[in-house]
This record gives C-alpha cells, structure tokens and sequence, in this order.
C-alpha cells in the first residue's frame, strides 16, 4: 500500500480536519440537545459525511417531520455529491478497483473535491484514503466533544446546550 500517498493525503487535510473539527462541534452540541444519547450524534457523524445534512437531521426530527420527509430532505441535499464524485472518478487511476471507486465516492464532501481537482491525474487511491481519513476523523471526533455532556458542560451558556 503507498503509505507516502496516504500520509500526503492526511497532511493535505490537515486543514480540512481543523474546519470539520469546529463545525461537528457545533453539531454535536445542537445533536445533544436533540437526542439523549451520545451514541447516535456520533453513529450519524460516522456514516453521513454532509455537515448540512446533518443539520438538517436534527431540525427535521427536532420539528417532528416524518421519517419520508427527513429521508427525502437528506437526499435531496447529498444529491449535490454525484456530479463531484464524477468529476473526481475522472481523475483516479485507471485501474482502480470498483470497490475503491466505490470507498472514494462514500468519502466525498466539497473540501476533498477541492483539493483532488489541484492534484495532477492520475489521483492514487492511498491519497484518496489519507484525504478522507483525515477529513471524517476531524468530522467524528468534534462530534465526539460537542455531543458529549462532559464536555458540552464547558461550553459557555449562549453556545452549549440550554439544558445543561
């Protein structure tokens, strides 16, 4: 496996990382408020990569839409990730794997576009992984701070969750 790919893809979203990291935290707070568990912010952080969606999520369930409404207003959102992903499958070596083409496109938000569109063709999958690690981590573990009611409890009052 290319670990020089992959550690390049971790140091170019570096900053990726930092911004997700602050926006999940607000995330996580405003999930806390919503849901009384620590694990479903988290488990949502995990498996939807759409910081929008995800605040849709929580204002959706939180004025008590339907299931139908939530799921189809999430959709709708993440549409916008199919032509990215497409743009980015232009660029990926051409012998990948479709299963890795498969990885590459669940990873996609607008940032890792950005910077796979700055990289010269063909893009090695090892980039792509380091690219997406680093990103989801930021994503997962700011969710992480802000949902959990240790650490929501230092917030300050105008910022943290009402309830604590």
């Amino acid at each position: 496996w290319q670990i020089k790919e992959f550690r390049k893809g971790v140091l170019d979203a570096a900053p990726v990382f930092a911004g997700y990291f602050s926006v999940a935290l607000t995330f996580g707070l405003a999930a806390a408020k919503s849901w009384d568990s620590l694990a479903l912010p988290v488990l949502t952080s995990m498996t939807h990569l759409s910081g929008t969606g995800q605040f849709v999520l929580v204002s959706l369930y939180d004025g008590g839409s339907p299931v139908a409404a939530i799921v189809s207003g999430i959709v709708a959102i993440n549409l916008r990730y199919f032509p990215m992903a497409m743009a980015v499958a232009q660029r990926i070596a051409p012998r990948t794997p479709t299963w890795r083409r498969l990885a590459i496109a669940s990873g996609m938000t607008d940032e890792i576009v950005a910077i796979t569109l700055q990289r010269a063709a063909p893009l090695p999958f090892a980039y792509i992984a380091g690219l997406t690690a680093c990103s989801w981590s930021g994503w997962v573990l700011g969710t992480i701070v802000g949902a959990n009611p240790a650490t929501g409890a230092m917030m300050p009052a105008r910022i943290g969750r009402a309830h604590v």
